[in-house]
Formats: structure tokens, C-alpha cells, sequence
């Protein structure tokens, strides 16, 4: 007797548990087709272009204040002319454009006047961009030794930027104080440089 109750109990339990996963795997594929069926009337697909335009541009600017952008340098006593004097505009130069560059620079005239009628060459004035961050993988950075008339190459090759600032710095060296300066009378000597940015 105890025996067929136990029977009765597992074939129960047996026919419970068969019903739960039944259950299960109805409501299961119930929820598959309801969703299919679902998404099967309302799924609709429309092609939409989307057109990018990248045009050039190319930017050679300072973003130094009124006053600020004068390049100041000065031989006040004998050590200048004995180690030279040299000066780093930090920020001096402003770069933007989306190719690679080349940076050059020429002095518009070809000496240093005053007010008198003295004067020295331009080419006492040495420059070079102090920046080690600049990129480009044939990048090039060459100092000028010797500022003259005509364009002179300080970076070739340096990859797109956006603001990028360079910091430049300018020198006379002891040699060129002494050679094409020492002797001239006293007072303030200027000339312009000229930066060029060109893209490649």
C-alpha cells in the first residue's frame, strides 16, 4: 500500500513538474511569436545620405595682446657682447590649418635702422622654434643662422594642427655683436620679420 502511495506521489510530482516546463515552453514561444509578429508589422526601413564637407583652411596668427608682440632684445654691456643675448617669445605663434605645413621667415628689409643713419644687417639675427611637441613623420625643424631677405625654412613638414603655439626664440650671437655691431652709435635698431605659412 505504502507503495503504490509513493507511486502515486512521484507519478504526481512527475506530472507537476511536466506541466511547469510545458508551461514554460508554451508561454516561451507564445512570447517569440507575439514579438515577431510585432515587430514583423511594424518594422519599416528608409535609406537617409548624410554628406560631409571638409573644406581648407590655414591660420597664422598671435594671440599675444597689443605691445606684446614686439620682439625686445638688448645689448646693454660687455658681457652681452662677450656670451651674446638671446630671447624665447613663449606662445609667439599661433598655427591652425588641416594639412601638413612648412613655417618660414625673411626680414623685410635687409638691415636694422635707426632714426640716424646708422645701421647693421639683418643677419646678426639668428631664430628657431623651441617646440618639442610639433608631429609630422618626415617633420623637420632647422634654425636660421643669419636672418636675410629672402624666405628661410623653420619647420617643414609638421603635421595638421589646430592652435598650435609655437614658441620661437631669437638670438645675437657674441660673434655677431662683436663683428656687425660693436661700434655703432647708440639707440634702437628694427626691422620686421615676416612669417609664411605654407600647407602642402
Amino acid at each position: 500500500m505504502n507503495t503504490s502511495i509513493n507511486n502515486f506521489k512521484i507519478n504526481i510530482k512527475t506530472k507537476m513538474v511536466l506541466a511547469i516546463a510545458f508551461s514554460m515552453l508554451i508561454s516561451t514561444s507564445y512570447a517569440q511569436s507575439a514579438s515577431l509578429a510585432e515587430s514583423g508589422s511594424t518594422l519599416s526601413h528608409v535609406p537617409i545620405p548624410v554628406a560631409v564637407e571638409v573644406d581648407d583652411f590655414i591660420s597664422l596668427s598671435s594671440d599675444i595682446g597689443v605691445g606684446g608682440l614686439q620682439v625686445n632684445l638688448r645689448l646693454k654691456n660687455e658681457d652681452d657682447y662677450k656670451k651674446g643675448i638671446s630671447l624665447t617669445m613663449p606662445n609667439h605663434i599661433v598655427v591652425s590649418t588641416n594639412n601638413k605645413f612648412s613655417l618660414l621667415a625673411r626680414a623685410a628689409n635687409k638691415n636694422f635702422t635707426s632714426t640716424g643713419y646708422s645701421y647693421f644687417p639683418s643677419n646678426v639675427l639668428d631664430i628657431q622654434v623651441k617646440n618639442t611637441d610639433l608631429l609630422g613623420t618626415e617633420l623637420n625643424l632647422q634654425n636660421i643662422r643669419g636672418l636675410e631677405i629672402n624666405d628661410q625654412t623653420l619647420i617643414s613638414n609638421a603635421a595638421p594642427a589646430i592652435k598650435k603655439y609655437l614658441n620661437v626664440e631669437y638670438t645675437i650671437s657674441s660673434k655677431n655683436a662683436i663683428d656687425k655691431i660693436l661700434g655703432i652709435n647708440p639707440g634702437i635698431y628694427t626691422n620686421t620679420i615676416i612669417y609664411t605659412l605654407s600647407t602642402l
